[in-house]
């Protein structure tokens, strides 16, 4: 396998009908970048605390004053906010599955862990407990966001259209499909080149989509779907490489945008274009005003002990960046 830099995923895709398995690595290849101006005078981010954790941090999510990490190779989900003396454990999924999860989201109703490989969603309780589940067993997934009426935005890979594609479907039932949103534009990749981040936006009233190795983002707000990009405008190419039932990410495939979050009306991604004034690349947020994606300015954040950021959380107004084994919480002024 490729030698590849630390902190995103290789993922391998194997596909018998609809039924699509991830497998995960702390590998990711080598890439080239898109080279971008950026400002740094209209956010500012300053420090408020430095949180160390008990293990590597494999995702992250925020709501409240709280933020969750979780340890997938311990597999246990922490919890922990700003001047706290210590993390506690939430919940202990590693009981229940072992992959890497394609996403965390947490909100009112709890922590949500959407297990692809597991075809399963499991909500663990914000109070600690065991959790219950959805099974997606008629309805494979690859990225998920979930609504406030309980309903899912999803991205899937349809192998008999030789597809992705974005529907509204209702796990509570096994997962049905309740409309279909997109097709995305590549054929015969596994979903890959289309993969990325699906996360809700403004309280819920719109899913936005902001994929990995391109730099268009979807954004879903009934009745329509929309698009914008971010500022490095990275073309959507398919540099996907297909086996016989798989599909891989080839060393000429981009990472570009790596993660994103949310809060009120702005969206925070963490993207690896290079900036033109910077002689290499290392992770910087770009935020953007919602609903029309309008760049609002940058947040270059340094490395902690030698380890750049990983993952981004964004609730109540403070910005968490994770690093290999600390969360540094930033208090946000914006425009």
């Amino acid at each position: 396998m490729k030698k590849l830099l630390p902190g995103i995923l290789f993922i391998c895709v194997a596909v018998t009908g609809l039924f699509i398995v991830l497998v995960s690595s702390s590998d990711k290849p080598g890439i080239t970048r898109t080279a971008v101006n950026r400002d740094y005078n209209r956010v500012t981010a300053s420090p408020a605390d430095t949180l160390q954790m008990p293990g590597e941090i494999h995702l992250l999510a925020a709501y409240g004053s709280i933020v969750y990490a979780l340890d997938r190779r311990a597999g246990i989900l922490y919890q922990t906010s700003p001047h706290k003396t210590a993390p506690g454990i939430v919940a202990r999924p590693g009981l229940y599955f072992t992959e890497m999860p394609a996403s965390l989201q947490a909100d009112s109703t709890g922590i949500y862990c959407f297990a692809a490989n597991k075809k399963k969603i499991f909500r663990f309780p914000l109070n600690g407990g065991p959790p219950d589940s959805l099974s997606a067993a008629a309805l494979p997934f690859s990225r998920c966001a979930r609504l406030p009426d309980g309903t899912v935005f999803t991205h899937l890979y349809d192998s008999a259209a030789r597809k992705a594609r974005f529907v509204l479907a209702d796990y509570r039932n096994g997962g049905n499909i309740i409309s279909h949103l997109h097709d995305l534009p590549h054929t015969d990749d596994g979903g890959l080149a289309s993969d990325g981040i699906a996360l809700p936006a403004m309280a819920g009233r719109q899913i936005l989509y902001v994929q990995y190795h391109n730099s268009d983002v979807y954004r879903w707000q009934p009745p329509g779907l929309h698009t914008f990009q971010t500022i490095d405008r990275t073309p959507a190419e398919n540099t996907i490489i297909k086996g016989d039932n798989t599909w891989s990410i080839s060393s000429k495939t981009q990472f570009i945008n790596i993660d994103a979050a949310t809060e009120g009306d702005y969206l925070y991604v963490l993207s690896l274009a290079v900036s033109h004034n910077l002689p290499t690349a290392a992770p910087e947020v770009d935020i953007y005003h919602l609903p029309g994606g309008e760049y609002t300015g940058s947040l270059r954040l340094p490395s902690f002990k030698k380890s750049g950021v990983r993952h981004i959380a964004v609730a109540n107004g403070i910005l968490y960046a994770a690093h290999s084994q600390h969360i540094i919480a930033y208090q946000l002024s914006l425009p």
